[in-house]
């Protein structure tokens, strides 16, 4: 098998029901923090680069990883259409909000890994970001007013 055939749906149900240090078990309702999410991803990235036999640390797993970032979001994106009845019937009607919660999760998990592999703390990344995205709006709010 090679990377490319690769999903995260291949991970085996005991590290997919792991519990993630202060956070419940995953597939539950669970409380996760960013910190908690890189712990996991920085393992399954390790899983991912073995059972691929690639160098983690190659261009070949980083655009690999881009690719199934990609992918996933245009999963995501095809949930949204049969959240709006904009998708095909056979594919409209195969939407629930657990397959909406899905998709986003694994966008998420995808971003997570990229940010793994490339050496971005992601949790570091997000506050920053976050900040940057509260100046705008204080911005805006204050040039409308």
């Amino acid at each position: 098998m090679n990377i490319q055939q690769l999903t995260l749906l291949e991970l085996d149900a005991a590290s997919r029901s792991q519990t993630i240090g202060r956070s419940q078990t995953i597939g539950r309702r669970a409380e996760l923090n960013v910190r908690d999410l890189c712990r996991w991803t920085s393992m399954k990235v390790k899983w991912l680069a073995g059972k691929s036999q690639t160098d983690r640390n190659s261009e070949l797993f980083l655009y690999t990883q881009a690719a199934k970032l990609v992918e996933e979001v245009g999963e995501l994106h095809a949930a949204l259409l049969a959240r709006s009845r904009l998708q095909r019937i056979e594919k409209a009607t195969k939407f629930d909000r657990d397959t909406l919660g899905d998709e986003l999760a694994d966008v998420i998990i995808c971003t997570a890994i990229l940010a793994d592999v490339v050496n971005v703390d992601l949790a570091e990344a997000l506050v920053r970001k976050m900040a940057v995205v509260d100046r705008r709006v204080q911005a805006n709010f204050e040039a409308a007013g």
